[in-house]
């Protein structure tokens, strides 16, 4: 993949996802330069907050991370990893052909378009506000469609609706997961204390 598909993939990954996952998953990209591509693209994604500190409003406990970047960039590459992962696992378990390496890509991808979002949204807001906040909404609504039909190429289910259902388990089942392990954390903390 080089910088002059970069646009087209953009555009094909808005008209057609699952023609543009195909495309990703197809570039032959290695794990290894898939781990760099997502650690890169977090790090952006961590800059970027940490420039712009009212993009990113956390509950006062959580926003010591946003306001570190190098947290950050570890905890959006992290909840990406794990994600990445349970997608594949759980794929797998209801029938999915997809491998670590094709969610991977794709997972990656979806962060490159949505730091691509965040900044057009951005680039809106400074022209005018309202029309940054609706890119904003409209960017998250079609980000949702665009993931379905890649996780739906990326393990070979041919049923957008499987796709659904796998990602929304797979949200769910890290939640309660980062849930229990905080809460577990937590009860070893104040019991020490």
């Amino acid at each position: 993949m080089n910088t002059q598909q970069f646009g087209p993939l953009i555009g094909l990954s808005i008209t057609d996802p699952g023609a543009a996952a195909r495309q990703v998953i197809g570039a032959g990209l290695t794990r290894n330069t898939l781990w760099m591509a997502l650690l890169l693209v977090s790090v952006l994604q961590a800059l970027l907050f940490s420039l712009l500190p009212g993009l990113l409003v956390l509950p006062e406990p959580l926003q010591p991370i946003a306001d570190n970047p190098l947290l950050m960039a570890m905890v959006v590459a992290g909840g990406i990893v794990i994600i990445a992962f349970v997608l594949t696992w759980a794929g797998t378990m209801i029938g999915g052909s997809g491998d670590l390496t094709a969610v991977l890509a794709v997972m990656t991808w979806m962060q490159v378009l949505r730091l691509v979002g965040i900044l057009v949204s951005l680039g809106l807001s400074l022209l005018v506000p309202t029309l940054g906040a609706v890119a904003s909404l409209v960017f998250g609504i079609l980000g949702i469609y665009i993931f379905v039909a890649m996780i739906d190429v990326a393990q070979g289910f041919n049923s957008r609706l499987k796709a659904l259902f796998l990602i929304v388990f797979s949200f769910l089942a890290v939640s309660f997961g980062t849930s229990m392990a905080l809460a577990l954390a937590a009860g070893l903390i104040l019991g020490m204390g």
